[in-house]
């Protein structure tokens, strides 16, 4: 009978901690509306310019808490230049807005890459987020020049 007991007890108590554990639901595949979104921005920005991949289970500062606070995962389409020509200009235009000596020409080319990310970012839902970059070669890293979710730009729109 103890010993029935005693097995009885561990498995409430194994139930009881199982609950209390704190779970991260995956996003899974590609969502069709990401998908489709990444075709579209390859599409309007061109095949020969950037490369779009959808990056599932994502957790970072753009996710969502749960109840308890947890944050949840969401996907991320990631835009990247592929042109050696178009990445050096928009590197050039990067580190000139950091510095706060660009050119109208250089805060333009910059914008209009932003509003394409925005206006195709109006089409994501919950907290799934749209980002255009370009490989750092430095580092394992994208260095961003626009990033939207449904909504609302992340990286501020630059002003001419």
């Amino acid at each position: 009978m103890n010993k029935w007991l005693s097995t009885f007890f561990a498995v409430i108590i194994l139930f009881t901690l199982t609950g209390c554990t704190s779970q991260v639901k995956s996003a899974g595949k590609p969502s069709a509306t990401n998908q489709r979104v990444a075709r579209n921005v390859v599409k309007k920005l061109g095949h020969s310019e950037v490369t779009a991949k959808v990056e599932t289970d994502v957790v970072d500062n753009q996710s969502k808490k749960d109840k308890r606070g947890d944050q949840l995962p969401h996907q991320q389409i990631q835009v990247i230049f592929k042109n050696r020509a178009t990445i050096k200009k928009v590197e050039a235009a990067r580190t000139n807005l950091q510095n706060d000596s660009a050119t109208k020409s250089e805060k333009r080319l910059i914008r209009n890459y932003q509003r394409v990310i925005s206006e195709a970012a109006l089409q994501l839902k919950g907290h799934d987020v749209l980002l255009l970059g370009y490989a750092v070669k430095t580092s394992n890293s994208i260095a961003v020049i626009a990033e939207s979710r449904n909504g609302k730009d992340v990286v501020p729109e630059v002003v001419v």
